[in-house]
């Protein structure tokens, strides 16, 4: 089964890639970037320094879709943080894997496709951009518990090369439904790749 979500995922993403016409490719560069680095959240019972990955898919050339992780594993200070269609469809393939409902196959494939958030790409100059963003689908295992998030802040995408930047960022995180906080600061840096 896991095999047939890897082979969707994958067709899912040739396919979009050969939605193009080479005429359409010659004009819009870069349609991903993959970004890592590090993070430190800031939350009122608990600060922690994660590394972060995230990765974004290019709808045209100046707005992207995001997929973020983020992640601190030390003994007593865990901070996980994913997509919330990440943990969605992954509960749903959890509950649903004993039965062969296949329409259940497509639900937990969108569910796992649905990106967190959405970025805005301002073009400052040639070398840098400021990056609005919101990310309201996102889901923080913290301190024992879990919540579904949103965060809202901004990046400067500093182009050091063609294809690889600087990004620090900061922005605030929004717990919806987590007893012991409401609100965290999010900041950090990552170098980012775009292909």
């Amino acid at each position: 089964m896991l095999l047939r979500y890897l082979f969707l995922i994958l067709f899912f993403f040739s396919s979009y890639k050969s939605g193009f016409s080479e005429s359409d490719l010659a004009e819009i560069n870069n349609h991903f970037k993959i970004s890592f680095g590090y993070m430190h959240s800031v939350v009122k019972f608990n600060n922690s320094n994660m590394l972060d990955l995230c990765f974004e898919i290019f709808i045209n050339d100046n707005i992207s879709v995001d997929y973020i992780l983020a992640g601190n594993f030390s003994k007593d200070n865990t901070f996980i943080h994913t997509p919330l269609g990440l943990i969605g469809g992954l509960a749903l393939l959890a509950e649903t894997r004993e039965t062969d409902f296949s329409t259940y196959d497509y639900v937990i494939l969108l569910l796992i496709l649905l990106p967190e958030g959405i970025n805005y790409y301002i073009p400052m100059n040639e070398k840098i951009n400021v990056v609005p963003y919101l990310n309201p689908l996102g889901y923080d295992y913290l301190k024992d518990d879990y919540s579904i998030t949103s965060s809202i802040g901004a990046k400067l995408e500093i182009n050091l090369l063609k294809n690889i930047s600087l990004n620090p960022f900061a922005g605030i995180k929004i717990f919806y439904s987590h007893p012991d906080a409401s609100f965290g600061l999010d900041a950090g840096v990552v170098f980012g790749i775009r292909f």
